[in-house]
C-alpha cells in the first residue's frame, strides 16, 4: 500500500486536506497526516493535531514557537520511521518550507501545494523553492509563469474551493425581507477571536433596536466563551461553514479563506483586518498590497468595504451594515460584483490536484 504524508496547519488548508484525503482513502492508500477538525473527522491517522499552532502576526508566532518547533519536530520524527512515497504540504508557509527542505535531504518526493504569496511580498522567496520541491501546485493562473521561469516543474491547479469543495453550489438564497440576519465570522484563530470579540459585542450593542438579528459562527466550542455576554445573539459552532453562511443575509468577515467562501455564496459583506501593533507594522512594510481582502484582490478592485487595524470599530461596521441593509442599490451592486468573483475562478480550474499526487506517488 502507498503511503502519503499531508500537512495542513491552518483552518483553510484543512479543509482541503479532507477533501484530498477523502480522494485517496478511496483509492487505498494509507494516509498520515497533520491537522485539526476537518482532518480528523477523515480516516486518516492524526500524528499532529494543528488545532493551536495557526496564529496571524509575526509577534503571535513567536509566542507559541515552542508548540510550533515541538509539532515540527514529531512530524520530521515520523516522516523518517514511515517514510512515504508523498509528502503533500498545504500552505502554511513558514512551517511547511522547513519540512520540504528535510523531507528532500532524505529522499522524501514533495508537493507543494498553495505557494507562497510571492505577488503581495517577499517576491524573491520563490527561488527558495528551486531545490527542496518535485513539484508546486499553484492556485491563480498568473503565479505559474515566474516558477516556471526559475525552473520548477509547477501546475497551475485552480482554487481549491471550486475545485475540491463544492457545498457552496447548495447555497439557496434568502428572499431580502425587513428583516436582516447578520453573521459574524471572527476566524479560526484564538489570537484573531480574542482580537475581535469585543468589537463585535458592541456592533450588536449598537444595532440591537435595528429590528436586526445576529449569530457568531466559530469553528469549535472552546471559543463559545469570548461571546457569552452576547445579548440577541447565537453562537454556532460545529457547524458546516456553508450551513452558517446560509443562515445570514449581511457577513462580517476576518480577512482569510471564509470570505472567499462568503464571496462564492454571493453574499454581502464587510471584511475586517486586526493584529497586534508591532505585527501590523512588519505587515505594513512587508506587504505592498491596495486590497487585503481575497476577494477585491482577484477582482482586482474594491467590491466589498475593508476595515483595517484603526479602522476595524464597531461604529464602522455598525456604518457598514446598516448600509448594506438599507441601501438596496448598494446591497444589489456588491452582490453583482460577488458573481463575478465566481464567473473569474470557475473561468479556467487548471489540472486536477488529487490527479497529480496520483501521478507522483505511482
Amino acid at each position: 500500500m502507498k503511503k502519503v504524508f499531508i500537512i495542513a496547519g491552518e483552518a483553510s488548508g484543512d479543509l482541503y486536506a479532507k477533501e484530498i484525503i477523502k480522494k485517496l482513502q478511496n483509492n487505498n492508500i494509507e494516509v498520515f497526516a497533520m491537522g485539526s477538525k476537518n482532518v480528523q473527522e477523515t480516516q486518516a491517522k492524526i500524528i499532529q493535531d494543528s488545532t493551536e499552532l495557526s496564529v496571524t502576526g509575526i509577534i503571535e508566532v513567536v509566542k507559541v514557537y515552542s508548540k510550533i518547533k515541538k509539532a515540527l519536530d514529531n512530524i520530521k520524527k515520523n516522516l523518517l520511521i514511515k517514510k512515504p512515497d508523498l509528502l503533500i504540504l498545504i500552505d502554511y508557509q513558514e512551517f511547511n518550507f522547513r519540512l520540504a527542505k528535510f523531507a528532500k535531504a532524505n529522499g522524501i518526493k514533495v508537493l507543494f501545494f498553495i505557494g507562497p504569496q510571492f505577488w503581495a511580498w517577499r517576491p524573491k522567496r520563490i527561488k527558495k523553492f528551486k531545490n527542496i520541491v518535485d513539484k508546486m501546485a499553484v492556485i491563480f493562473p498568473f503565479e505559474e509563469e515566474p516558477y516556471k521561469k526559475l525552473g520548477i516543474d509547477v501546475s497551475y491547479v485552480g482554487h481549491p474551493l471550486i475545485n475540491l469543495d463544492t457545498s457552496f453550489k447548495d447555497i439557496k438564497k434568502k428572499v431580502i425581507k425587513d428583516s436582516f440576519t447578520i453573521g459574524f465570522f471572527p476566524g479560526s484563530r484564538m489570537n484573531e477571536i480574542k482580537r475581535l470579540s469585543p468589537i463585535f459585542d458592541k456592533v450588536i450593542s449598537n444595532l440591537n433596536s435595528n429590528n436586526l438579528n445576529f449569530f457568531v459562527s466559530v469553528s469549535s466550542k472552546r471559543f463559545e466563551k469570548f461571546f457569552k455576554n452576547y445579548k440577541n445573539c447565537e453562537v454556532v459552532y460545529n457547524e458546516n461553514i456553508y450551513d452558517s453562511i446560509n443562515r445570514c443575509d449581511i457577513a462580517v468577515a476576518a480577512s482569510g479563506t471564509i470570505t472567499l467562501q462568503i464571496a462564492l455564496c454571493e453574499k454581502p459583506l464587510c471584511v475586517v483586518y486586526k493584529l497586534s501593533w508591532l505585527s501590523y507594522l512588519f505587515a505594513k512594510f512587508l506587504v505592498k498590497l491596495k486590497n487585503i481582502s481575497l476577494v477585491n484582490i482577484i477582482c482586482n478592485k474594491s467590491i466589498v468595504k475593508e476595515f483595517i487595524q484603526h479602522e476595524v470599530t464597531s461604529t464602522n461596521i455598525a456604518k457598514e451594515i446598516i448600509r448594506i441593509a438599507k441601501d438596496d442599490q448598494y446591497r444589489s451592486i456588491i452582490c453583482k460584483d460577488l458573481k463575478e468573483v465566481k464567473e473569474i475562478l470557475k473561468k479556467d480550474n487548471g489540472e486536477n490536484i488529487v490527479d497529480i499526487i496520483f501521478q507522483m506517488i505511482e
